[in-house]
């Protein structure tokens, strides 16, 4: 019986061990629990102090393309509309913005701008991951492959676009999209929610309420390049898409901070 109970907890702190490793070598862009997985790309020649300048962004309105699903897995809509889409992630972002005291601007879509901005996502975009294609190669004791969402350093940006002034910095793109259950399966779902989301397999995440990929993007609108992006797999909760892109605003936040005192010792 010692023996035995012996074995499985050396087999037991293996695991765990093992899982710590990958953990440990990811934490510094990695962030898993039960509800996401969340890997992000800041671009390797940005110092400290460039984030100073991006204190001003613009928000593009997102590319949405979210299902909607009965608890069978029939899907009964979908979700694709532009305004809609806009109206939702500035809900949630412009609170995380304004307390990490960025400016966040939006941009009025007429048809020239509209064109320009589905022109930038299809080139800024290196893939068309969905969550299920994440999880099917995810081992049991693991953490999901997130690629950077977009894999050029730099993107050329539609006329429209590049010559568009409202004195902000940069553009902030977005991609969510995947499923989440109707009202009527989430309410269904709520009491087994708890229970459920402690199982996740080892993975970090676990779909209660629907599986959704958030992909976020920061491009400078001087040049082009790359500042940031960041891949989210999570249960589809619209309020994950400010802990997308939050690691951003506070890098902007505390370099901003940094400044300040370093002028104060002057």
């Amino acid at each position: 019986m010692w023996l035995f109970t012996r074995t499985a907890l050396a087999v037991t702190l293996a695991v765990l061990l093992s899982a710590c490793s990958r953990f440990q070598n990811l934490s510094e862009h990695f962030n898993c629990s039960a509800e996401h997985c969340l890997r992000t790309y800041p671009a390797v020649d940005i110092t400290q102090q460039d984030y100073e300048a991006f204190d001003t962004i613009t928000i593009l309105p997102p590319d949405l393309a979210m299902e909607e699903k009965t608890l069978s897995g029939e899907v009964t809509g979908a979700t694709k509309r532009t305004g809609y889409g806009q109206a939702l992630l500035l809900e949630q972002l412009t609170p995380v913005a304004k307390s990490y005291e960025i400016e966040s601007l939006t941009l009025t879509i007429d048809a020239p701008i509209a064109d320009a901005i589905s022109q930038l996502y299809t080139k800024a975009w290196a893939d068309d991951l969905s969550p299920q294609q994440v999880k099917e190669s995810t081992p049991f004791f693991g953490l999901p492959e997130l690629p950077a969402p977009v894999q050029q350093a730099s993107l050329g940006l539609p006329e429209s676009l590049a010559k568009y002034q409202d004195g902000s910095c940069c553009y902030l793109l977005t991609r969510f999209s995947g499923w989440h259950h109707t009202d009527g399966a989430k309410a269904a779902k709520i009491t087994s929610a708890a229970l459920f989301s402690t199982f996740s397999g080892g993975s970090g995440y676990a779909g209660s309420f629907g599986s959704a990929i958030s992909d976020m993007a920061v491009v400078r609108k001087s040049d082009g390049k790359v500042l940031w992006s960041a891949r989210m797999i999570s249960d589809g909760r619209p309020r994950q898409l400010r802990m997308t892109v939050a690691e951003f605003f506070s890098s902007v936040y505390n370099a901003n901070v940094i400044r300040e005192q370093d002028l104060s010792k002057q």
